[in-house]
């Protein structure tokens, strides 16, 4: 028995031998298996991380290298003759030259004619490096990285706005549809500067000015224009192309009259009982019918009329006929262009001219601020504005200086002041401005600072003035309304109207239920289509619209200030721009011998 267990014994020490022997096996094996599943991971994950990192390097190096391009490209194309050799690392990206990428245009029109000159208009072209969704380019002058998830200006073009300046400077290029890695870049057919040419510098007629750029890269070059230059700018998105506009000529408005007629189809009626006007100098004091003076001038481009017993305290001068009739009264000299019937009415003398200048129409300057104020504005700093209406309180309402945007400013017994001490204040106005009421309404202007409305005149509003039925009118100042300036300082106070705006300054028959405006109404026409009645009211300032009719004690009293004012604040308000300069320098980029 003893050997039988021995047996045992021995026969399970070799089994648990065995079996601590498969262990050590299946151990390595499961060993060796984490190994190579490790190793595989990595693999697996590494090698996509690098390939991104390699991408990475070469975009980042590729981006650089188009900046040196560019660079390059700049100072070879400000030459006559010069030739420039550079190498360009696009490892495995693609690099090619695109003729027909990308446009400019830089368009004048003159708002007097309307005629349009087109100062440049051609094709930009690019270089490209192309590496899956990414595209680095160089165009214009200006360098853009462009992918899925939008397009960066990297370095920024020679399109610069500065004190009445615009210089555009833009790069055109040409070349190998495909590129290696050795460049050459000549310069070619560079023009002279064509800003003198196609548009006289300095530029004094007022003219609308714009750059156009088609690109594919156009949100970019929409965000250079918003923060490097004061212009308008608007976005075609189907078309891929951003405009940026400016104004030309000079914002000096020459104010010599205090009635004004700038359209030659328009007319000037002098009609009724008490029609009149007369002068002061704000600059020396208030307006006082004691120490008025006798420069109340009128100048029409078209015919005037006059009846009942009208008196002009100045000249009058008409760029087509005059028709004087009833006890019209015109102390000064009558300057006519076709005809002068006199018929019996009192004058000085008589002269036959050869028409008169008119005011250039203002109706791209209004439009394109209303708009602008629309987009930029100070509204969330005034209680009185919410969106984009005016909330009056039915008693009085005080706005602060800065620039805002109203639909309409119609005011119904009640007061607005407009609170200069701290700055100007600008209104861009869609509709129109009605001061109207049983009571009557007022605006008045507080400080020494001015006051710019803009009125785009949108949609009109009716009102109906004693004697004159209903109108659609853009500016109404009714019975008991006012509009008020500190001492009469009519250059403190701008109305600017588009060339369809129409004014209603029309009171009640009392002395205590006249109107009065004080300010400049600045709505110049090149037709008969704008329209200002003046009627039981008194103007302290000017008029200056396509045909006007002074009616039944209608009185305007010419601010001889306005002849002296320089600044009437649109500098402030308008990119006007004085002198331009467009040049173009064009390359070609080959591949180098």
């Amino acid at each position: 028995m003893g050997g039988g267990s021995e047996r045992k014994r021995l026969q399970s020490g070799s089994a648990n031998r065995s079996n601590r022997g498969a262990s050590e096996v299946i151990g390595i094996v499961l060993l060796v298996g984490l190994v190579v599943a490790g190793l595989t991971l990595v693999v697996a994950v590494g090698v996509p991380v690098l390939d991104d990192s390699r991408r990475n390097a070469e975009i980042r190096a590729a981006q650089t290298g188009m900046v040196e391009l560019d660079a390059t490209a700049e100072r070879v194309g400000r030459q006559s003759a010069a030739t420039e050799r550079l190498t360009f690392d696009h490892g495995n990206g693609k690099l090619a030259v695109n003729d027909d990428r990308g446009q400019i245009t830089v368009r004048s029109v003159d708002f007097a004619s309307g005629q349009s000159v087109v100062v440049a208009n051609e094709s930009l072209g690019e270089v490209a490096y192309v590496a899956g969704e990414t595209r680095i380019a160089t165009q214009g002058g200006a360098v853009f990285r462009h992918s899925s998830g939008g397009t960066t200006m990297v370095s920024t073009p020679e399109i610069e706005y500065r004190d009445g300046t615009l210089l555009v400077e833009y790069l055109t290029v040409e070349g190998d549809a495909s590129l290696d890695h050795r460049l050459q870049i000549r310069a070619t057919n560079r023009s002279a500067e064509t800003g003198t040419d196609a548009v006289a510098n300095p530029i004094e007629s007022p003219q609308a000015l714009t750059v156009t750029v088609e690109s594919e890269y156009y949100t970019a070059w929409a965000a250079y224009f918003r923060a490097r230059t004061p212009g308008r700018v608007s976005v075609n998105h189907s078309a891929q192309a951003v405009t940026v506009q400016f104004v030309t000529g000079s914002p000096q408005l020459d104010i010599r009259s205090g009635l004004t007629g700038t359209a030659p189809t328009g007319e000037l009626r002098l009609t009724g009982t008490g029609a009149y006007t007369d002068s002061y100098d704000s600059s020396e004091a208030a307006y006082s019918e004691d120490d008025a003076t006798g420069h109340g001038s009128v100048r029409v481009a078209g015919n005037v009329s006059s009846g009942g017993d009208a008196t002009v305290r100045g000249d009058l001068y008409s760029g087509e006929s005059v028709e004087l009739s009833g006890s019209t009264e015109i102390d000064g000299t009558v300057h006519w262009t076709d005809s002068f019937e006199r018929n019996g009415a009192d004058y000085d003398g008589s002269e036959r001219i050869d028409g008169i200048e008119t005011a250039t129409p203002f109706s791209s300057i209004v439009e394109r601020q209303v708009a602008r104020l629309a987009d930029e504005n100070d509204n969330a700093d005034a209680s009185a504005i919410s969106g984009s209406s005016l909330s009056t309180s039915g008693s009085t309402t005080t706005i602060t200086a800065g620039q805002y945007s109203v639909e309409a400013i119609d005011l119904d017994n009640e007061e607005l002041v407009l609170d200069t001490t701290d700055g100007d204040i600008v209104v861009g106005v869609r509709d129109y401005v009605r001061l109207g009421g049983a009571q009557g309404s007022n605006i008045t202007v507080r400080g020494n600072n001015s006051v710019r409305l803009y009125v785009a005149s949108e949609r009109d509003v009716t009102v109906s003035p004693t004697g004159l039925g209903q109108r659609q009118v853009n500016v109404h100042v009714g019975k008991k309304s006012h509009v008020t300036v500190p001492g009469d300082r009519s250059s403190q106070f701008w109305t600017f109207g588009t060339e369809d705006f129409n004014a209603t300054i029309a009171g009640g028959g009392s002395s205590t239920t006249r109107a009065t405006f004080t300010g400049v109404m600045y709505a110049p026409t090149r037709n008969g289509s704008g329209y200002s009645y003046v009627k039981q009211a008194d103007v302290y300032g000017a008029v200056v619209s396509g045909t006007t009719t002074l009616g039944t004690k209608g009185a305007v009293h010419y601010d001889q200030a306005l002849a002296a004012t320089t600044d009437s604040g649109l500098a402030d308000d308008v990119p006007w721009v004085t002198y331009l300069h467009v040049d173009r320098n064009s390359v070609t980029v080959t591949d180098a011998d």
